[in-house]
């Protein structure tokens, strides 16, 4: 009887928990692609790579597309789209503008180039 009542709250839980957070999503470019490569990160399965195409085709969509080189979101797509994760991942982080920066010797602020 537990499991039952237990289920039935879900189903209604769940569903409002959702729908309390619709309209939420960003439509900044920059945070759409932070947010894609966030899921390739953490998650390399078809999942992950599904909810990371979800946030490209949301970046290439929004009209505030500012840090971002669309271009290369577009090869990001190409690239998810042939099961290419790690290119993914690496066009991802050279579309963001101004590029991340990282502190290098001496407490100095270095561009932060990814290394091949």
């Amino acid at each position: 009887m537990l499991v039952i009542g237990v289920g039935l709250l879900s189903a209604v839980v769940v569903p409002s928990l959702a729908w309390a957070h619709e309209g939420d999503e960003t439509e900044e470019g920059y945070v759409l692609v932070q947010q894609a490569l966030g899921h390739l990160v953490h998650d390399s399965t078809s999942v992950g790579i599904d909810l990371a195409m979800e946030k490209v085709t949301d970046a290439l969509a929004t009209k505030d597309q500012e840090g971002v080189d669309v271009s290369e979101v577009e090869g990001d797509m190409t690239a998810l789209k042939a099961g290419q994760v790690d290119q993914a991942r690496g066009l991802l982080q050279d579309s963001r503008w101004p590029r991340p920066r990282s502190y290098g010797r001496g407490g100095q602020h270095d561009d932060v180039t990814r290394r091949t």
